[in-house]
């Protein structure tokens, strides 16, 4: 029992060092979902509002989810080895373990999908032809739904391009060309295409990223040819379950491309490990090398904070101006904070535990305050423009200004400056 049990707890050791290592730290800063879902979760008390405390439930999915994987690989096929290999492999994968330390609405869904899939395996043995059509119509009503969500928001952009149209010709039929269900229908499209893209899971991510998408590390690349021969030596039954599942993830959550994709690599690793062969030992050999040097190397980027996408939703900068802030404020001191930091409000409320009773919140020019007798928290642009209210030549700020400090704001592209007015 003890030796059965080993190779369980193994995987949960893992699975939890790689998912509470520097726990809070990395990926420094928060993101906009993650202050949001604070504040709901305030309904508690305001002790909710601490970085650890929001990704925790994720973190612990996370791992629940790696364990429920083991579970549904040994009930579908039956092969505890296959099982246990599976589950050590999703621990590891670069994509569920940042995914598991952020707030994430795709691990939840990977783990709600592992649990049905759990809890319906017997269900899907002995209907597994049903279950086909049964997927592939749950996948259609999907995209259904979909296409009608997207439709409720893309009023405003069908709003504009029914004006653009008008202006070029009014004999177009305009409502015909361009509606909300038009719209809903590619954006359903483009997530679906995005999905379908092979190089988004092996070659895309930080610094090789697309304009605009935080992309990031998703699947080791050693582990590609691990897949292909997986896919050679898959039994026919579990291949048309695995199926089923690669298609139910194009049109709802990539993530869910993790489980085949995994249980197909397992398979790899477990008949060339079973092969005797030289060559295949000679094989097995430079696989692991690459996969350990793979394994060791991103991980090393992601844990040290150097991968971190600069197209990421997270901003880091704001725990240190709401820090310095709240310690260089004088009692009953005003604060002004500029809405060109993007969306300051909450991420102040979050990292003050909602005492912002004497913030203020808005856009201004420093030039035209007729109150200076304040604390100012004000950006400015790497490449500021003469007409900026901070810029002033050779990178120093207006000889008016007494800067006390200033952050780098990578992901917009400006550095906040916290500063006080020198009044005459």
């Amino acid at each position: 029992m003890r030796k059965r049990l080993l190779p369980i707890l193994l995987i949960f050791l893992v699975s939890s060092i790689l998912r509470f290592y520097k726990f809070g730290q990395v990926p420094a800063g928060l993101s906009l979902a993650e202050v949001n879902f604070g504040q709901k979760l305030t309904i508690l008390g305001t002790w909710v509002l601490n970085p650890i405390l929001i990704r925790i439930p994720f973190a612990i999915l996370g791992i629940v989810s790696v364990l429920l994987l083991y579970q549904f690989v040994k009930k579908i096929s039956g092969d505890r080895n296959l099982a246990l290999v599976s589950g050590l492999t999703l621990s590891i994968i670069p994509w569920h373990i940042e995914e598991s330390r952020v707030f994430s609405w795709e691990i939840i869904f990977l783990t709600l999908s592992l649990f049905v899939g759990v809890y319906s395996t017997d269900w899907i043995k002995l209907h597994y032809k049903n279950f086909l059509k049964y997927i592939i119509l749950i996948c259609v009503l999907i995209f259904c739904f979909s296409v009608v969500k997207n439709a409720g928001q893309a009023g405003a952009r069908v709003d504009v391009e029914r004006t653009e149209i008008s202006m070029i010709s009014r004999g177009l039929p305009v409502r015909f060309l361009s509606n909300k269900f038009i719209e809903g229908f590619r954006v359903a499209e483009k997530k679906l295409f995005e999905n379908l893209d092979f190089g988004t899971y092996f070659f895309a991510g930080h610094p090789r990223e697309r304009w605009g998408m935080p992309e990031s590390n998703k699947i080791y690349l050693f582990m590609l040819p691990l897949i292909v021969f997986g896919i050679s030596k898959i039994d026919k039954r579990l291949g048309i379950i695995l199926a089923v599942w690669t298609f139910l993830a194009f049109f709802t959550s990539s993530i869910l491309l993790l489980a085949p994709a995994v249980i197909l690599i397992s398979i790899g690793i477990v008949k060339i490990s079973q092969n005797k062969q030289f060559s295949s030992k000679v094989f097995v050999l430079l696989l692991a090398g690459l996969g350990i040097y793979e394994f060791l190397n991103v991980n090393y980027l992601y844990f040290g904070g150097f991968s971190e996408s600069i197209f990421s939703p997270r901003r880091p900068a704001f725990a240190e101006v709401t820090r310095l802030v709240s310690g260089l404020r004088k009692n009953g001191e005003q604060v002004l904070v500029s809405e060109k930091l993007g969306t300051p409000e909450v991420f102040f409320k979050f990292y003050l535990k909602n005492k912002t009773f004497d913030y203020e919140f808005r856009d201004f020019d420093i030039r035209r305050e007729t109150d200076r007798n304040k604390l100012f928290v004000d950006a400015i642009s790497d490449e500021p423009k003469r007409t900026e209210p901070l810029f002033a030549d050779g990178g120093k700020f207006p000889p008016n200004i007494d800067a006390l400090a200033t952050f780098e704001d990578r992901g917009m592209r400006q550095k906040i400056v916290v500063y006080r007015v020198k009044l005459k």
